[in-house]
């Protein structure tokens, strides 16, 4: 297939907020914004041609395709393209350095590559930036993405897109509620500071998670899911993200590659001593019970 023919521009927004709560020794997360990529299917453009058709904001969270929008797109050689949904089955928002969020550095990239006709991302590359230093986690996210295929004459074809990612932060664009603690922290000269009553001090911050990514539920061969917990033990560096995770037990090893997978993409804010960021080994329980509320979307 001559992929110059078929192009779509598809506009995921990124909205980052932190909300947490701790329990005993171990830090259980509260997912901070969970939601879908955009609704609204892909715009049809010529390529190279921005177009904001269809894009709605949508939250830092797992993706969720489940409401399927067939688009037809005509291309040159009169066969017709069924693009079957803008939103990707399995998403996961890229990473954000938590420096970046407190200094309001805010940006997109634009990412080019093929959906292959499993639903794959194929060699994503970056098309446009205007924060270079995000190209990496835009790249890095991308590789994990699952989409429906879309379809000529009713059979999976691949498709060359191009997907812009927004990064918007709590000191940029993004409102937030005055008790949240992004509006008592500041981070000046590379030193974070709390807005206390008697003015600033030093920050004292223990790892605390600002966003979980649910983790993808494995089937057994009957179609059910499976249940069972997987603790893991990882670093969280200065910036906030998950460093060399490893598994520390498990209910069952089919459920060990999906929490390795999620824990890549849970943000924290870093532990904080006398205002320095330092890194901290962390052990995080992941539950894959279906009654666990903690991990309903």
């Amino acid at each position: 297939m001559n992929r110059r023919l078929a192009h779509w521009l598809l506009i995921p927004l990124l909205v980052l907020s932190g909300c947490s709560r701790k329990s005993g020794s171990e830090t259980e997360a509260v997912p901070a914004a969970e939601g879908s990529p955009p609704a609204g299917g892909p715009a049809t453009t010529s390529p190279g041609v921005d177009s904001a058709a269809g894009s709605v904001v949508a939250q830092e969270g797992s993706g969720g395709g489940s409401d399927s929008q067939v688009m037809p797109l005509r291309v040159d050689d009169g066969r017709e393209i069924l693009v079957q949904s803008g939103q990707p089955l399995t998403y996961f928002a890229p990473f954000y350095p938590f420096s970046k969020r407190m200094e309001g550095v805010e940006g997109q990239v634009v990412l080019q590559f093929v959906i292959d006709r499993l639903g794959r991302v194929i060699n994503p590359t970056v098309g446009a930036s205007t924060v270079p230093e995000f190209n990496q986690y835009a790249l890095e996210a991308a590789r994990d993405w699952r989409f429906l295929p879309a379809l000529a004459d009713g059979k999976p074809i691949d498709m060359e897109v191009s997907y812009p990612v927004s990064f918007y932060s709590e000191r940029g664009s993004v409102s937030v509620a005055p008790v949240s603690f992004f509006s008592r922290l500041e981070l000046i000269f590379d030193t974070y500071y709390l807005d206390g009553p008697d003015g600033y001090e030093k920050a004292e911050f223990e790892v605390t998670p600002i966003y979980r990514q649910v983790p993808t539920r494995p089937t057994d061969d009957e179609g059910n899911p499976i249940t069972g917990r997987v603790l893991l033990s990882f670093t969280v560096t200065t910036d906030g993200q998950v460093r060399d995770a490893s598994v520390i037990e498990s209910t069952n090893t089919e459920l060990e590659m999906p929490a390795l997978t999620a824990i890549k993409y849970w943000r924290f804010i870093p532990r904080i001593r006398e205002g320095q960021s330092t890194e901290a080994r962390v052990n995080q329980p992941i539950s894959f019970n279906i009654a666990d509320p903690e991990q309903e979307g």
